[in-house]
């Protein structure tokens, strides 16, 4: 039975890394200037509003509150040392901008596979690469810093920089009935995943 329930983890975190690799291929195919900063707002954006409504992430990331914004720090370091998986997914390119600026982006070896995805996850993937398409990371680093945002609870209002900014900090804030069950249900999923670690 314990061999089972491992097994269940273990497919749920390759599947967890294997939403992550997808939807970076998405983003990447389907916005412009999909350099490293963009990319980490838009799997910012796409985790935090499935959890407000299902009580769990699309990718597994955890962000952190970084001075410049939320970043998921695992990924980011990945990205200087990527692992094998990312190398057969992606190629980076170093794209030379006329003022002298430099942007690193990924190109994606492989095609985006959607059957990863719920119809759900799709669509908030969707809206957010027609709502982003034209932005730059500067651009979409101010609206990740708005007053009422996780990232502004914990760099800001609470002052830990570079912590953890818990996914729950999307909800609390608007206190409704429906929130609280999304809480519940993301707090049971969490307490099952806490025992076969």
């Amino acid at each position: 039975m314990l061999s089972v329930i491992l097994k269940n983890i273990n497919m749920l975190v390759t599947r967890e890394r294997e939403k992550l690799l997808n939807a970076l291929i998405f983003f990447s195919d389907q916005v412009l200037y999909p350099g490293k900063t963009k990319l980490f707002k838009l799997l910012n954006y796409l985790d935090f509003l499935h959890y407000q409504k299902t009580g769990r992430s699309v990718t597994g990331l955890q962000y952190n509150a970084w001075e410049r914004g939320p970043v998921p720090e695992e990924l980011y370091n990945e990205w200087k040392h990527p692992q094998q998986d990312f190398i057969q997914h992606f190629i980076k390119k170093n794209i030379d901008f006329q003022n002298g600026y430099q942007r690193q982006v990924l190109k994606p070896r492989k095609q985006f596979d959607a059957t990863y995805f719920s119809p759900f996850e799709l669509s908030i993937m969707e809206c957010l690469a027609k709502q982003h398409f034209k932005e730059n990371a500067n651009d979409m680093s101010e609206s990740s810093h708005f007053e009422t945002g996780p990232w502004h609870e914990v760099y800001e209002v609470q002052q830990k920089p570079s912590e953890v900014i818990p996914y729950e900090l999307t909800l609390l804030r608007r206190g409704n009935e429906e929130d609280q069950k999304v809480l519940d249900l993301a707090k049971e999923r969490e307490e099952l995943m806490s025992h076969y670690k």
